[in-house]
Formats: C-alpha cells, structure tokens, sequence
C-alpha cells in the first residue's frame, strides 16, 4: 500500500536498493530515507526529481504508480508488445537499445511494464520496429504465411486432400519462419505431434500459420497449424497442427549458432 509519500519503498526494493545505497545516490542520509518512506518527512518537488533520477522512474511513477510488472496492466501489456515485436524482428534488447540510442536496462523496463510508454517512446519504437505506433498498443490480427487452394492433384487416393500435402505445407510455413528468424539458412530435422482433426475437399482455402515456441542456440521449435476455409462460404476449421524442429546451418549445411 502507497504511504502519504507514494511508492517510495516499493522503487527502491524493485530497483534492489538498501535505504543506504539509496541514501548515497541522493547525496543524504539513511534516516531521511526511512522518514521519506514512512511519510515523515515530505516528498518535496527537488526530492521527487533526486529519487526518480536515482530510481530511474519518473516523479509521477513514485507518487501514483507501484512498480511491480502486472500492476499496471496497460504498460505491461504494451511490454508484452514491444518484446513480440522486437523477438519477430530478431533483436535482441542489447541491439534494439543501440538501434535507439539508448541503454539495454530502459529497453527492459519498457518491456516489463516498469516505464511508462510515453509519445516520445512509442514514436521511437514505432521507427525502429518498423509498424505503426498503434500497433505497440494493440496486437494485429495473425497472418498466415502460407495461403493456397487445395487442387485435384493434393487428393489421396479416396478422393479426399493428401495428409502428406498438408504436412508439406505446415512444413513450408515453419521453415519460412525458421528462416527469416535465424536470417539464414535453416533445415527441419524433426516432425512431432502431427495431427489432422478435419478434412478439407477440393478447393478449399488452406492458411498455415507458424510461431516460434522455442529456442536454442542453433536449433528453434515452430509450432505449425492448418485451418480450412470452405470455398464458397466463410466457416474456417482445423485440419492440422504439428511441431518442427529445424537447425541453423551455414551454405555448407554447419550449424551455426542462431544469434551469433
């Protein structure tokens, strides 16, 4: 719970900081800490500018806001965003931080809802991330990276569509995304978990959608899924998911570690 003074505690314990550390940041003593914190002294404008410098918050953030990721729901959404954007451009925070002229612990706290995500931020990230400012707020609808009409020459031999085709385009999808996410080549090594809950016919639209669940330093695990769309109507359903394994390899097929 806030004091008279706000979240002061809470600052200092999430930046973990001693009230003498603290206390030697600010150029005072231990004992004005502890009555700043307890609210027995006043938190006056030239102390709120002194903690939030050594704090690396804002004024506002110490008076109204705690620290701790989740509270704030808003920013640390808007985290969770930043992050899914920066993982799909294959940044790391180092690199995104340098991209913006700026330090790897504020790109962090951007992302763990510790900093709050100021105009100022959100034209900064928007350019370097390459979307439009909207879109660290809210989340763009999925996109599939393989779209195609199942053809006559997709059909097994019953008539109904090929669960080896549906297996090569799940495949085709999550090496795409191997790929552009290792920025190289990438070769699939392991299938698992196949399954094919529906069945499409002749025409259908199929959409294979990928995301990269895991990752090692040469090797990334994609979790592929399948949804029809009937041809003539609007009714999508699954028809197939499976996990691929896929290794980073150099042009003469070495592995070659993923972030290097």
């Amino acid at each position: 719970m806030p004091t008279t003074n706000g979240f002061l505690r809470e600052w200092r314990n999430h930046r973990c900081l001693t009230q003498s550390q603290l206390a030697d940041k600010v150029g005072t003593t231990q004992a004005t800490i502890g009555y700043l914190e307890t609210g027995r002294r006043k938190l006056s404008e030239s102390w709120l500018r002194k903690l939030a410098t050594a704090l690396d918050c804002s004024p506002g953030d110490i008076l109204d806001r705690h620290p701790t990721p989740g509270r704030a729901s808003a920013d640390s959404d808007r985290g969770n965003r930043i992050a899914e954007l920066r993982h799909t451009r294959g940044l790391t925070q180092v690199e995104l931080a340098n991209l913006l002229g700026t330090t790897h612990s504020q790109i962090s706290m951007l992302e763990a809802g510790d900093r709050r995500l100021t105009q100022d931020w959100m034209a900064r990230l928007s350019d370097a991330l390459g979307v439009r400012p909207g879109e660290l707020i809210e989340a763009q609808p999925d996109v599939p990276l393989i779209r195609v009409t199942a053809m006559p020459s997709d059909t097994n031999p019953y008539g109904g569509i090929f669960g080896g085709w549906l297996m090569s385009q799940m495949a085709l999808a999550a090496g795409s995304l191997a790929s552009r996410h290792s920025k190289g080549k990438a070769v699939v090594v392991a299938a698992t978990d196949l399954a094919f809950p529906g069945a499409m016919e002749v025409g259908d639209e199929l959409s294979v959608y990928a995301e990269l669940v895991r990752e090692g330093t040469t090797s990334m695990t994609i979790r592929a899924t399948a949804k029809g769309r009937e041809r003539d109507g609007e009714r999508e359903f699954d028809v197939a998911s499976g996990t691929f394994t896929f290794v980073a390899t150099t042009a003469d097929n070495k592995k070659r570690p993923i972030k290097p």
